[in-house]
């Protein structure tokens, strides 16, 4: 699986654990991803965008390569060409595989006879993977949470809890492995090396991820480079301002962070701010200016390295395939179009 980092919707998988445990669990179940690789991008190349519906509250958009973007308000559904390749990311197929590894430890655990078991794993409904890309944009999220995220339900709060939990030696050996030592001087290999050898069918999978992970990252940052999105973002202030707001240099991403807090709940001035910038981001068709300007970008991403790109697609859906068939959950329409969704 990923290498533990923070806000990564892994964050509460078993190999997440902290102190000594954090970062053991990332070889067990393939090649570490490589974070810091970037996916090299071309300036000069060509994509275009065809839209296909445009409507007050929805846009989309497909290219010539099947890739798409789509900005609906209704069902607040935010999609760029690279989600495709994030699948692990998405929920609900993250908790899925995150469940089949619990499985697969515990009959393993059990299979030598140590009484092991993680908390009741929370699968989530299906959410969009771009859902606060560009700020909260769920009005009915902001006014109860503002700028912040909604509580951590109690099942990942009992995984947080119980990663946090030392084990006892015999266990963490089993589990684990020796921290630092080759996993071949043990005379059984440890559980969740087994787990991730079940779920990869004994393939290493490659550290394409990381470096999709960083072209779908980087393309948020460099599209405000582009005059539409300066427009937009210029149309935004404006509409701040109107509203009684200074935001003068600001974007609305600089918002959620000037808001950042360790109390659960939110001011009226956070929550009456995060609605007016919500308010503003619809009246400039911001978001729909952004997510087109970011799809040109992740486009030319894919032209220039279509191979790393498709490597990393197909080494997910043979986790998630697997995945599947352990737990026997069946995945939403909406999980199943990324999955059957191709760019040949």
């Amino acid at each position: 699986m990923l290498a533990c980092q923070r806000g990564q919707v892994h964050s509460t998988s078993p190999r997440c654990w902290r102190g000594r445990w954090s970062g053991l669990l990332i070889g067990a179940l393939l090649a570490t991803f490589c974070l810091s690789c970037t996916a090299s991008t071309s300036e000069e190349s060509e994509s275009s965008l065809t839209i296909v519906e445009s409507t007050e509250s929805r846009l989309v958009a497909t290219s010539e390569t099947g890739h798409r973007v789509v900005v609906d308000w209704e069902s607040l559904t935010f999609e760029l060409p690279l989600d495709q390749y994030l699948l692990l990311q998405i929920h609900p197929i993250a908790d899925i595989v995150d469940l089949a590894v619990d499985q697969l430890v515990e009959e393993c655990m059990s299979s030598r006879g140590f009484d092991f078991g993680f908390p009741d794993r929370e699968v989530r409904d299906f959410s969009s993977l771009n859902l606060r890309r560009y700020g909260p944009l769920d009005k009915a999220a902001i006014e109860e949470h503002g700028y912040g995220r909604p509580p951590k339900s109690s099942e990942i709060q009992a995984l947080l809890d119980f990663q946090s939990k030392d084990l006892d030696p015999a266990t963490e050996l089993a589990l684990i492995g020796i921290p630092g030592e080759s996993e071949n001087i043990l005379a059984d290999r440890p559980c969740m090396f087994i787990a991730g050898d079940e779920l990869t069918q004994g393939e290493l999978l490659g550290d394409s991820f990381g470096s999709v992970q960083s072209a779908a990252a980087g393309s948020l940052g460099r599209a405000t480079g582009s005059p539409e999105v300066r427009q937009a973002l210029a149309d935004w202030r404006e509409c701040m301002h109107a509203a009684g707001y200074d935001v003068e240099g600001q974007t609305p991403l600089d918002l959620v962070g000037s808001f950042a807090r360790s109390e659960p709940v939110p001011s009226e001035v956070e929550i009456e701010t995060a609605l007016a910038d919500l308010v503003c981001k619809r009246s400039t068709s911001l978001i729909e200016v952004w997510a087109s300007a970011e799809a040109d970008l992740q486009l030319m991403s894919y032209a220039t390295n279509q191979e790393m790109f498709d490597d990393a697609r197909e080494d997910q859906l043979l986790l998630i395939s697997e995945a599947l068939i352990v737990t026997g959950i069946e995945l939403p329409v909406e999980a199943l179009r990324l999955l059957e969704t191709s760019s040949d």
